[in-house]
């Protein structure tokens, strides 16, 4: 490609568009990346979308228009977790590679099929974790990795927040995937696993279960756990991983990764902001260093990845393993919340 050839772009359907993270979040980010082409998308209210700033797209109120339109290569489900293995089949068997928002699906044997399928059928299924594509993230977790600050021996990794009550809200019903665990976990989880791995050898947890929607379908509305690994490296030494998680209060996104010469902590670690460029190092003499990183839009640092990884036909980073290596992590936790064992 030359320096004034502009490059091929992706085409993108969502289904499911009037849900709040795809007028507010992705749907901003296909329209602005130089890698994706929103082609059309389908809403219960389509008179909403008729324009935004300056873009036109094709607007159905039927999703099967989706499915049959050849100029979409790729469908965005920003669905209720109870119909993501539905849709995402239905894209998959209708030729199209899937960006499913997270979590993907609770079930892992569901999960472990949906990718099945897609690779048979010659498709590209990922997740919707946008937080791995932040440059900030990404820059934490590379420095923790090189071992300049030593090993880690303990994190704290903190998703609180205060959501909205409604019976409407599938997030208040654990029979359609709701929960602060299915909702938000992934956020909180996901560093645990890239810093110690999926299998902790023992997990402490209080958790709260409660029926909040009034239809008699009790959820988690907060849990705190400490998961514990023992390092064979080490002859069995520890390392824990606090894990903080809740619906019902006030907003905490911190991330804290305790080294043995330095302490990085990250703010609003998950969700960050196209104005999020560092983190704060502490070191072994208790002086505080702002690390300064590249800020970037993380949905659109994320649809400018996955939309390079399926037109050249790979899977993007934040792939099949790492989305099924959270996901059991999350299974081990859940069990916690019935008083099962970690396995």
């Amino acid at each position: 490609m030359n320096g004034t050839e502009k490059p091929r772009r992706l085409g993108w359907g969502i289904i499911g568009a009037g849900s709040y993270v795809s007028r507010v979040a992705t749907m901003p980010a296909i329209l602005a990346s130089p890698f994706a082409h929103l082609v059309s998308v389908s809403t219960s209210d389509p008179a909403k979308f008729a324009e935004i700033d300056g873009h036109h797209f094709k607007v159905h109120s039927d999703p099967s228009a989706i499915l049959q339109d050849p100029l979409i290569d790729a469908v965005y489900l920003p669905l209720p977790n109870h119909l993501h293995q539905e849709w995402i089949l239905k894209c998959i068997d209708a030729g199209k590679d899937v960006l499913c928002e997270k979590p993907l699906e609770a079930d892992l044997s569901n999960a472990e099929r949906l990718f099945d399928r897609a690779e048979e059928s010659g498709r590209i299924l990922a997740e919707a974790y946008m937080t791995h594509y932040h440059p900030r993230h990404r820059a934490a977790l590379a420095r923790v990795r090189s071992g300049v600050g030593g090993r880690v021996q303990m994190m704290t990794s903190s998703f609180t927040g205060t959501l909205r009550q409604s019976s409407e809200n599938y997030r208040w019903r654990g029979s359609l995937g709701g929960g602060s665990l299915e909702d938000v976990g992934i956020y909180a989880l996901a560093p645990i696993w890239e810093l110690f791995g999926e299998r902790p050898d023992s997990i402490e947890m209080s958790s709260l279960m409660e029926d909040r929607s009034g239809k008699g379908d009790p959820t988690d509305t907060y849990m705190a756990a400490t998961l514990t690994y023992l390092d064979p490296s080490r002859n069995g030494e520890p390392r824990t991983a606090h894990l903080q998680i809740s619906f019902v209060s006030g907003e905490r996104q911190n991330l804290c990764i305790i080294s043995e010469n330095e302490v990085i902590e990250i703010s609003r670690a998950c969700t960050p902001t196209n104005i999020d460029d560092r983190f704060i190092i502490t070191n072994s003499e208790g002086e505080e260093l702002s690390e300064v990183t590249e800020a970037k839009d993380p949905y659109l640092a994320m649809i400018d990845e996955v939309s390079k990884a399926m037109l050249e036909r790979v899977e993007p980073s934040w792939d099949r393993h790492s989305s099924m290596a959270v996901s059991k992590l999350k299974s081990t936790v859940r069990g916690h919340l019935s008083g099962a064992k970690a396995e």
